[in-house]
């Protein structure tokens, strides 16, 4: 099993596990990734990316739909200048931001 359990995304019955998705979210262009679940009236949860770097959005969600099931790529996306962590660099999603450059 990958990551905590409590870190896994829920969405629409199938479970999504955060670190999954930021390994193939590592693209060209990306210089660090998070995904977390936010809540969705239909799905319950959908999984939502934060990116730092310069790629296009559109780029990297086709990255993804070329390499995870539809269900596993992110519904939505934040561009942000950095990621919280700790001083040994592990991520802290629950202090992700509510807002980015939305994209």
């Amino acid at each position: 099993m990958l990551g905590r359990s409590d870190d896994t995304v829920i969405t629409g019955g199938e479970n999504v596990q955060p670190e999954e998705v930021e390994a193939v979210l590592r693209a060209p262009g990306v210089l660090d990734a998070a995904v977390a679940g936010r809540p969705d009236a239909d799905l319950g949860e959908i999984p939502v990316a934060w990116l730092v770097g310069e790629v296009s959005i559109p780029a990297i969600e086709a990255w993804c739909r070329d390499r995870l099931a539809p269900f596993k790529v992110p519904r939505a996306w934040h561009r942000v200048a950095t990621l919280p962590r700790t001083e040994s660099g592990k991520l802290l999603r629950k202090r992700l931001p509510a807002t980015g450059q939305a994209s």
